[in-house]
């Protein structure tokens, strides 16, 4: 299920309730093991994505399709992370290729240092709409309001979801969120937290039906609580 299915109002993943995903990110050493473990244990929450990103040397990023295929062995809707950094075209198209002929349908796309081909996670994008059907989503900093003209670009690029980066302050969150309706974006915004009970509740009931989790090593035994109990506003 791409992006836009999954945070579309009448989603067939559990209309009108919260959708919940995790960051995972492969270690240095590209030892997974563990990381797999945790992963595993994440299923109780059933969650619609799981992000999966590696470090930006080479030899990481080769690996990277190899855990795709290990968390989609695992039953999950797996959201592979690219960033322009030492990328090219052709790296990219190949890249693509490959994780769409594995049946993924979905792409992160985060800030990188600009290379040859990419001279900005614009450029990145609109690639990545040209030669492909993945629906992209894009990492944003909700602090950094001098980026909103590029992210108009983005969206007209191609994106389509926003995930944001981790926040301390909900208001600063809702505000980004109004601001960013006012200049004519308007798809959805899924905020990224820790593993907060009241930040979270807060988040839910205010209209937001989505949460993405940045750290999966926190006990998250009150997500369910929180989906259960929590009274939902118009969702954005």
């Amino acid at each position: 299920m791409d992006l836009r299915e999954i945070y579309s109002y009448n989603s067939g993943v559990g209309a009108k309730l919260p959708r919940i995903s995790f960051e995972a990110v492969v270690p240095e050493n590209g030892d997974a093991s563990e990381l797999f473990e945790k992963l595993r244990a994440l299923k109780k929450y059933n969650p619609v994505l799981i992000s999966l990103s590696v470090g930006n040397n080479n030899q990481m990023q080769g690996l990277l399709i190899e855990f795709l295929q290990m968390v989609q062995d695992l039953e999950f809707n797996v959201l592979p992370n690219i960033s322009t950094s030492n990328l090219s075209k052709e790296l990219v198209e190949h890249y693509i290729t490959r994780i769409e002929n594995l049946g993924i349908e979905n792409i992160l796309v985060t800030e990188g240092l600009p290379s040859v081909d990419f001279k900005d996670t614009c450029a990145l994008v609109d690639f990545i709409h040209q030669k492909s059907t993945l629906s992209i989503g894009i990492r944003e900093n909700i602090e950094n309001i001098s980026a909103l003209g590029n992210l108009k670009n983005k969206i007209n690029a191609g994106a389509s979801v926003i995930f944001t980066e981790n926040f301390s302050d909900n208001k600063k969150f809702f505000s980004y969120v109004d601001l960013i309706r006012k200049i004519g974006v308007n798809v959805p915004v899924i905020p990224t937290t820790e593993a907060n009970q009241v930040k979270c509740c807060e988040l839910l009931e205010t209209g937001f039906y989505g949460l993405h989790f940045n750290n999966i090593d926190e006990n998250l035994d009150f997500i369910n609580e929180i989906v259960k109990g929590v009274s939902y506003g118009k969702f954005k």
